[in-house]
């Protein structure tokens, strides 16, 4: 039963980006921004701290953040989830650049709660972000 769920949400996963890539592709290349924005940030990576090389802790890393990413940037995590505190950080970073988004946890791990988040979450946010309709040529 494990394995036709996790099968479920690849196919379903599969499907969104297949869609998205679709519909993207379909719009054409005259659809597509011309450029986007480079932010450098400076990033703590606990596990360097003390590390036998001297190599220093805190990193500058380079960002792309293509056109029209605050439009609807979502991230989420489970309260449980080995990557949480990752998460948390990169929150912290876009907070500090000022970049429209939205962050939530919820009470779960890294896979328990996925059918559940893509029901509620991403099937909603691409109903109301993703469109088909090509804009008008120039």
């Amino acid at each position: 039963m494990k394995s036709i769920r996790v099968s479920l949400r690849v196919a379903v996963l599969l499907g969104l980006c297949s869609t998205l890539a679709s519909s993207l592709h379909a719009q054409g290349p005259a659809a597509a921004p011309s450029k986007g924005t480079v932010e450098r940030i400076k990033v703590h990576g606990k596990s360097l701290d003390g590390n036998l090389e001297g190599d220093p802790a805190d990193r500058d890393v380079v960002v792309y953040l293509p056109p029209g990413y605050a439009a609807g940037t979502t991230m989420d995590v489970g309260t449980q989830d080995g990557l949480a505190a990752t998460n948390r950080q990169l929150n912290e970073n876009l907070q500090k650049l000022g970049l429209v988004h939205t962050f939530e946890t919820y009470e779960g791990d890294h896979n328990n709660r996925v059918p559940n988040r893509i029901e509620e979450k991403v099937l909603p946010f691409f109903s109301d972000n993703l469109s088909f309709t090509a804009p008008p040529r120039r």
